[in-house]
């Protein structure tokens, strides 16, 4: 469902303009930004945006359980934001069949992040489907 991808493109791009303005959450601005997009679209968008800024360290703490020999902090922005995203879509939305989120992740990582940030998030997700969704 192409609307879906839309919506967690546009997710990407809010969760990144939060980040960099260092999580100074505005309603104002993102309904404004939301608004370019069509209704069903925007409001699935939103409700990522909500879910993962609302469940963040608990996020946060299942990254870090996952990260082998790395620390979160040393994770790309991008990469953080998708995982993210991911993980509150597998864990707490379950919206989507997991393998459906893990696709749209590496697609997002493909078109936005590094060449090899794929394989990063590909794993982490791999691992937590088999051991939290299993």
């Amino acid at each position: 469902m192409r609307e879906r991808s839309d919506a967690r493109e546009a997710c990407l791009e809010i969760l990144y303009w939060l980040k960099i303005n260092k999580d100074r959450f505005s309603k104002k601005a993102i309904d404004k930004y939301f608004s370019l997009y069509p209704e069903k679209e925007s409001d699935f968008a939103k409700s990522l945006v909500l879910g993962v800024c609302k469940n963040k360290g608990k996020i946060d703490r299942i990254i870090k359980k996952y990260l082998q020999n790395w620390d979160i902090e040393r994770l790309a922005v991008i990469d953080y934001i998708i995982l993210h995203i991911a993980i509150f879509e597998i864990i707490f939305s379950k919206d989507a069949p997991p393998v459906v989120v893990i696709d749209e992740a590496i697609e997002l990582s493909k078109k936005f992040s590094t060449s090899d940030s794929y394989r990063i998030i590909n794993g982490i997700l791999d691992k937590i489907i088999k051991v939290e969704v299993s």
